[in-house]
């Protein structure tokens, strides 16, 4: 007994070249496209992560500057109400572990080249202080502080991401 498989013209039952082209464009297309969704989907994860963790490590930094004014210093120099934070000839910032723990103080070349270990240990985050005068009519100068979180810290500056948290502080 024969049977045959077909479309009813006549053909086999394979697929003809023009749909072989179409699904192979079709696949052209798509493939980067799902690439290109999952790296930006890791992106975002990294970012909600340092924003997560960036409040914790800006809490470290505050109470850095707070012992700094209070002489009590822990990763740097000390400072009174009313200076520079940090002082005009420094250079603020701490690594931190990927769950946010701090590390130690990082000098400024550690934080333009990045940093992929500190003490044998990972280094996951960068938190830079800066700070600029701010007056307000009839109100003691404050200082209009930045802490600026940046991942990954083993990056270049300039290739990290960064999230910016600002304050007042006397």
């Amino acid at each position: 007994m024969k049977t045959s498989r077909g479309n009813g013209a006549g053909g086999g039952g394979g697929f003809s070249l023009l749909e072989i082209v179409i699904a192979l464009g079709v696949l052209a297309v798509s493939v980067p496209l799902v690439f290109l969704a999952l790296e930006k989907g890791g992106r975002s994860g990294m970012a909600s992560a340092t924003d997560n963790r960036g409040g914790r490590m800006v809490e470290v930094c505050l109470d850095e500057i707070r012992a700094s004014r209070e002489g009590r210093a822990r990763w740097f120099s000390n400072t009174r109400p009313g200076e520079s934070i940090p002082p005009d000839d420094g250079f603020w910032a701490l690594a931190f572990s990927n769950e946010g723990r701090v590390m130690g103080a990082v000098t400024a070349d550690q934080w333009t080249a990045g940093v992929s270990r500190l003490d044998g240990q990972a280094v996951r985050y960068f938190a830079r202080i800066v700070s600029v005068p701010h007056v307000s009519n009839g109100l003691p100068e404050m200082r209009n502080v930045r802490v600026t979180v940046e991942d990954p810290a083993a990056a270049p500056d300039g290739k990290r991401g960064k999230s910016e948290f600002h304050t007042l502080v006397p």
